[in-house]
């Protein structure tokens, strides 16, 4: 369904179709915010954030362009409010813990998971033979 189609539908009463709409974006704003503070964590919760203001904000949406550009822009929105409240600095968020790196590759692991889920079972093999390979060349170094 398109986003026009969607949200219209959405605005006149139809809240279950904002899961689509959600699950439509949610990794490409994800992305957008974790680009923005280089932290996984701060950014499910910026990305949180845009979607609650998204959902408190649709009924007034009115279609000028491209529903992902109304949608970066809270984005953008969201993450300079957080920079400003925080009085956080990018240095700081890039430099962060420990913590944050185990969480991005655990998130990653689990999108690896799902890709290959959805693969034929020669691709499979072949994915995994060569996860298995990188693996061995990264605790080789």
């Amino acid at each position: 369904m398109e986003d026009k189609e969607l949200i219209y539908k959405i605005q006149h009463g139809n809240k279950e179709l904002l899961e689509e709409l959600i699950k439509k974006y949610y990794d490409d704003i994800y992305n957008f915010c974790y680009y923005k503070t280089g932290n996984a964590l701060i950014s499910y919760d910026l990305t949180q954030e845009t979607f609650l203001k998204l959902i408190k904000y649709i009924g007034t949406y009115k279609d000028k362009g491209k529903f992902k550009g109304y949608l970066v822009t809270i984005a953008i929105n969201v993450c300079n409010t957080y920079f400003i409240e925080k009085d956080t600095n990018i240095e700081e968020l890039q430099s962060n813990s420990n913590y944050d790196t185990k969480y991005a590759n655990r998130i990653n692991k689990i999108e690896q998971r799902n890709v290959i889920q959805k693969v034929d079972i020669y691709h499979k093999r072949y994915i995994c033979l060569h996860c298995s390979f990188l693996d061995i060349l990264w605790n080789a170094a």
